[in-house]
């Protein structure tokens, strides 16, 4: 009988207050080229010129970019609401630009002139679009004092579906799309209010977001990055957590306010049944077996096996360690100390070894066959979601504090990328894992 692990004492994340979705304008700056290194750039005036030539202003305070900070990270310039309608692109000004040498700073000459940007554009009504800021590396001083930049704009381009990754961000009603090889945002999906988990069905190309400002359920076409179908679920469920069967076939969401799973089929989409808990629901995920759900009880530190058909549960245990359970009956097997403050955890499906997140930043590698911790990664904030990515041997780790999720290579430790997601960061999934 197969083990598994899981960490224990995960605290309950709580819920901001329920808030509209941003909508509007997202405006991402690329890595800045090499020739850009020791170059501080500060940039004012944005502004989206309407298909009438009129200019909408973006921004009121100048934005810096500093090319050693920013060589190897996309970065989110503004997020601004627009009116609906067509633009024909951006434009910026250059207010202030500063070189470092070894003699010290220096002021480089730069023009009072704003940079048009062409880019046909349509802003819609409840929606959010993403533009894309590259500053190429041609030219960029010319003569040791003159700045002579020239920038590039461009609309989103969806990655191959195979690399595509999903953010989910409750605070602004999003998702991230990103592609998983670059690190980088590719586009921004409004979906409503408060998306929290998130599942993925690979082979249908399908991912599933709970909303939970809006008591629903949503499933995102992943080619078309559309909102294909919504559930609606009961009035006051805040469905929070999401866990699809190894089959495709059943969702079960976690409705913390309700205190309840709900067991939802996806085709078509619709609520089959339902378990009223004693306590408010954390994480759920499924197993090998397509009817049986683990169930993690923050309130009373305990998880719970769950029959999808019988709709109960017929097991559950205690968690005051990392344990190694029994996966059909919840028995204890080991115990397996890792400290205080576990957040996060994911298994490397090849090799066993378990990751655990820890609020410290800290993320420690264990080894089960041998119960005890045996490597460590020290990340720079706490991590809330871990998921390990097989085709590059890598963890991604999502951090609610700061809105961003950081790629760690798991045999140097080294991280490789790090991008930014929007308010409220909670969740991730992974195309082909």
């Amino acid at each position: 009988m197969p083990f598994l692990l899981l960490a224990c004492s995960l605290p309950v994340i709580p819920s901001p207050a329920v808030s509209e979705p941003d909508y509007g304008l997202r405006l991402y700056v690329q890595p800045l080229p090499q020739e850009a290194q020791n170059l501080t750039l500060t940039l004012a005036d944005f502004a989206a010129i309407r298909a009438d030539g009129v200019p909408v202003p973006l921004t009121t305070s100048p934005l810096k970019l500093d090319g050693n900070r920013m060589m190897e990270m996309q970065k989110r310039l503004l997020a601004k609401p627009l009116p609906p309608g067509d633009y024909q692109g951006l434009s910026l000004r250059v207010a202030n630009a500063e070189l470092r040498t070894d003699e010290g700073m220096i002021s480089l000459l730069v023009t009072e002139e704003p940079f048009v940007l062409k880019e046909d554009f349509r802003v819609l009504p409840d929606s959010a679009l993403a533009l894309f800021l590259a500053l190429e590396p041609q030219r960029l001083v010319t003569d040791g004092y003159r700045l002579t930049p020239l920038f590039s704009l461009w609309k989103s381009r969806p990655a191959l579906p195979e690399l595509k990754g999903l953010i989910s961000n409750s605070d602004a009603g999003t998702l991230s799309v990103f592609e998983k090889r670059s690190s980088q945002v590719v586009g921004v999906l409004t979906v409503g209010r408060q998306p929290k988990g998130l599942a993925l069905d690979s082979r249908q190309r399908r991912a599933y977001v709970a909303l939970a400002g809006d008591d629903s359920l949503a499933a995102i076409d992943l080619i078309n990055e559309k909102v294909q179908d919504k559930l609606r679920l009961r009035a006051g469920d805040g469905p929070s957590e999401l866990a699809i069967s190894p089959d495709g076939g059943t969702l079960v969401t976690a409705n913390a306010a309700t205190a309840s799973l709900s067991i939802v089929s996806t085709s078509p989409l619709a609520e089959q049944g339902r378990l009223l808990l004693t306590t408010a629901p954390g994480s759920v995920f499924f197993g090998p077996a397509s009817t049986l759900v683990y169930l993690l009880q923050p309130d009373i530190n305990a998880l719970a096996l769950v029959d999808t058909h019988r709709q109960d549960i017929i097991a559950s245990a205690n968690l005051p360690y990392l344990l190694v359970l029994d996966a059909s009956s919840l028995r204890v097997t080991d115990r397996i100390l890792v400290g205080y403050g576990a957040r996060s955890l994911a298994v490397h499906p090849h090799s066993g070894l378990v990751y655990v997140g820890m609020a410290s930043g800290e993320i420690a590698f264990i080894d089960p066959a041998l119960s005890l911790p045996i490597d460590t990664l020290q990340g720079d904030e706490e991590a809330v979601w871990l998921h390990v990515d097989l085709e590059e041997n890598a963890l991604f780790v999502v951090s609610a504090r700061h809105n961003r999720v950081a790629k760690y290579d798991l045999v140097s430790k080294k991280r490789l990328g790090l991008l930014e997601a929007e308010a409220g960061s909670y969740a991730a999934v992974l195309i082909g894992d």
